[in-house]
C-alpha cells in the first residue's frame, strides 16, 4: 500500500465516523425506544468497529512500509557513501562537469593533480587547466563530446595551478569522458583523468632504447660490413686479382718472417724459387689475353698442387711466380721440388679445348746466404732465373756469387749502353760481300761495334744480349739502319757500278715485330736516298717463329722492294715447312 492511498483511506474513515457520530446524535437514547432505533444504533457501532479494525490494519501496513522505506533509505545511503568513497579516494582523478566543461564535482586525486582544493575547483572551467597552445583543439573536442554515444578517450597536456613566481609545469594526462543524458538531452559529463607522465617517460625511454638497439644493430651491421670490406681490401691488397695467389707484398712479408725465424734457429733452412713461364708472350699474343689469363690461372693451380700447405706461392706479375719453401732439409729437397714443378708444367694443358704446351725457367736462392733483407733473396732468385732462361727453356739454376757478379756487370753494361746511345759511341763496321763468280765486292754487311771510352772496342756478343733484354736494341738497330743506308748511298755515289752496291742490315726480333717497322724503313730510305732494292734485311729464324703473321710483314717489305734474308738458319726451332710459308 502506497502512502497517498493510505492517507485517502484514513480521511474516508474520518468522514465515515463523523457521519455515524451525527446520526447517533440525532437518535433519542432514553430507555424504552422502539426496536428499529436500537437496531440502527447497533449497525452504526458495528460499522464503527469494522472501520477501526481497518484503521488498525492500515496502521500496521503503514508501519511495515515505513520500516521498508527506512531500510531502503539506509541501503541507498550506504551505496551513496560507497560511491562517494570510491569517487573521493580513487587513485585516478574523477570530475563531473556540465556540458560546457564547468567543474561541478572533483575528487581528491584531481585536486592533487591540479594543485587546487576540491572546493576551489568547483565552478572553474576545465579549459583553464589546458595550455594556451592546446585550448582551441581541446574546445573543439569538448564541443563534439555531446554528439558521441560511447565514452571518448584522448591525451592532452594539463597545467596545474602554480604560485605566481613559479613556472607552470604541465603534465601528460589521459582523459576518458562519458556523457550522462536525461533521455536524449545531455546534462553532465563524467571525466576520468590519469597522469601518464611516468608512462610517457617510460615510453620515451623504451623508444630511445629501441632506437638505441636499432642503432646498435645498424652499427653492428655496419661494423660487420666494414670488417668484411676491410678483409676484402686486405685480401685485394695482399693477393693477386687474377689467380687469387698472394702478391709481392704478402710474399715479401712471409719471406721477412722466414728470415727472422732463421736468425733465431740456426738449423732452419728455406729457399726462394723465382719461376718464369717460357714462351708465354707467344701464347698470349697468338691465342689472346683471355687464354693467356686462363693459362696463368691453370699454372697457379698446378703450382699450389705441387707444394705443401706450409709453402707459399705468389704471383709477382705477368708470367712471374715466386715460391717460398720453408723448413727444407738441404738443397736436394729444393731441387726435387723444382724438378717436380717443371715436370708438372711440361704436361699439355687443355684450355677450353685448346691444347697448350709451356715450360718454366726457375731460379733458386737458398737461405744460407745469410741476408737480412727479403729483397736480396728475391733478387738472387731472379738473377738465377734469368741465367736458367739464357741456357734454354725448362731449366733451373741455383744462385751463386758469380751469378750476382754477372748480374751487376749486366746492370753496369745497361747503364753504360744508355750513355753510349746518347754520346754516339757506336760504330758500324762493314764486312764485304764478295761474288764467288766474279770475285768482286757486291755489297757489305753492317756490323755494329761499341767504342767504349775506357774499355775500347766491344764486340756485339758482350752488349747485344743486354740491349735486347733492356729494350735498348730498338734504338741501336734504328741508328745502325740509318748509318748503314747513309754510308752505302755515299759509296754508291763515289764508286758507281752496275749493279750498285747493296747493304745487309741485321734486325732483332723486337725491331722486326715493331708495328712502325715499315714506316721507319721507308723514312730512312727517303732521308738517305738509298734505293730500296739495294737494302737487304737479315733476321734469324727465331724472329719468324715469334711473329704470328710473318707473311703480312713480308708482303709490306716486298712492296718496298726490300729483300729479306734468313740468318743462321738451322740453329733455331723452325722448319723447312715454316720457311716455305714465307
Amino acid at each position: 500500500m502506497n502512502g497517498d492511498k493510505f492517507v485517502q483511506q484514513i480521511a474516508a474513515m474520518h468522514r465515515h465516523i463523523a457521519t455515524l457520530q451525527q446520526r447517533l446524535d440525532r437518535l433519542p437514547w432514553e430507555y424504552g425506544q422502539p426496536a428499529d432505533t436500537r437496531l440502527l444504533a447497533a449497525e452504526a457501532f458495528e460499522e464503527f468497529r469494522a472501520t477501526l479494525e481497518e484503521l488498525q490494519v492500515a496502521e500496521e501496513e503503514l508501519r511495515q512500509q515505513n520500516q521498508e522505506l527506512a531500510a531502503t533509505h539506509q541501503m541507498l545511503e550506504a551505496e551513496r557513501q560507497r560511491y562517494q568513497d570510491l569517487f573521493e579516494f580513487a587513485p585516478d582523478g574523477y570530475l563531473v562537469t556540465d556540458v560546457k566543461g564547468i567543474i561541478r564535482e572533483a575528487n581528491r586525486a584531481v585536486a592533487v593533480l591540479l594543485n587546487l582544493s576540491q572546493q576551489s575547483l568547483v565552478g572553474k572551467p576545465l579549459l583553464n587547466f589546458v595550455p594556451q597552445s592546446e585550448r582551441r583543439a581541446f574546445g573543439s573536442q569538448l564541443t563534439q563530446l555531446t554528439k558521441q554515444d560511447s565514452p571518448q578517450e584522448w591525451e592532452v597536456q594539463l597545467q596545474p595551478r602554480q604560485e605566481s613566481r613559479q613556472r607552470q609545469q604541465s603534465f601528460d594526462a589521459a582523459l576518458t569522458v562519458a556523457v550522462v543524458r536525461d533521455g536524449e538531452k545531455p546534462i553532465t559529463l563524467r571525466w576520468m583523468l590519469r597522469d601518464i607522465t611516468a608512462r610517457k617517460r617510460a615510453e620515451a625511454v623504451l623508444l630511445r632504447t629501441k632506437l638505441a638497439e636499432a642503432a646498435k644493430q645498424e652499427l653492428e651491421k655496419e661494423t660487420i660490413q666494414r670488417q668484411r670490406i676491410e678483409s676484402e681490401l686486405r685480401k685485394q691488397a695482399l693477393h693477386d686479382a687474377l689467380t687469387g695467389l698472394p702478391n709481392r707484398a704478402l710474399f715479401m712479408d712471409r719471406l721477412e718472417h722466414a728470415i727472422a725465424y732463421g736468425k733465431r734457429h740456426e738449423d732452419y733452412l728455406f729457399a726462394v724459387l723465382f719461376l718464369d713461364l717460357d714462351r708465354f708472350k707467344l701464347i698470349n699474343d697468338s691465342l689472346g689475353h683471355t687464354w693467356g689469363d686462363k693459362l696463368l690461372i691453370t699454372v697457379a693451380g698446378k703450382l699450389q698442387a705441387c707444394l705443401r700447405p706450409t709453402d707459399t706461392v705468389a704471383r709477382l706479375g705477368a708470367d712471374e711466380f715466386t715460391i717460398l719453401l720453408e723448413g727444407v732439409e738441404d738443397g736436394s729437397d729444393v731441387i726435387r721440388v723444382a724438378e717436380r714443378l717443371q715436370a708438372e708444367l711440361a704436361l699439355p694443358l687443355n684450355l677450353g679445348g685448346q691444347e697448350v704446351l709451356t715450360t718454366a725457367s726457375i731460379g733458386i736462392a737458398l737461405s744460407v746466404t745469410g741476408y737480412d733483407q727479403p729483397a736480396d733473396l728475391l733478387r738472387d732468385a731472379d738473377i738465377a732465373m734469368y741465367q736458367a732462361k739464357a741456357r734454354g727453356p725448362a731449366r733451373y739454376e741455383i744462385f751463386n756469387t758469380d751469378l750476382h757478379a754477372r748480374a751487376v756487370g749486366r746492370l753496369q753494361v745497361e747503364t753504360e749502353l744508355r750513355w753510349a746511345i746518347e754520346r754516339q759511341e757506336f760504330r758500324v763496321h762493314y764486312q764485304p760481300v764478295v761474288s764467288l763468280t766474279t770475285g768482286r765486292i757486291t755489297g757489305f754487311e753492317a756490323l755494329v761495334r761499341w767504342q767504349h771510352p775506357d774499355r775500347g772496342l766491344i764486340f756485339p756478343g758482350e752488349f747485344i744480349p743486354v740491349a735486347e733484354e733492356s729494350g735498348l736494341i730498338l734504338l741501336i738497330d734504328q741508328w745502325v739502319l740509318r748509318e748503314a743506308c747513309r754510308q752505302t748511298q755515299q759509296w754508291q755515289e763515289q764508286f758507281p757500278q752496275n749493279p750498285p752496291l747493296t747493304i745487309n742490315v741485321n734486325l732483332c726480333t723486337q725491331q722486326f715485330l715493331h708495328p712502325d717497322l715499315i714506316q721507319q724503313i721507308n723514312q730512312t730510305l727517303q732521308k738517305t736516298g738509298l734505293d730500296a732494292r739495294n737494302l737487304n734485311l737479315e733476321i734469324t729464324e727465331n724472329v719468324i717463329m715469334k711473329d704470328t703473321q710473318p707473311t703480312t710483314t713480308m708482303a709490306q717489305l716486298r712492296a718496298l722492294d726490300v729483300k729479306l734474308c734468313i740468318d743462321d738458319f738451322g740453329t733455331g726451332y723452325s722448319s723447312l715447312s715454316r720457311l716455305h710459308c714465307l
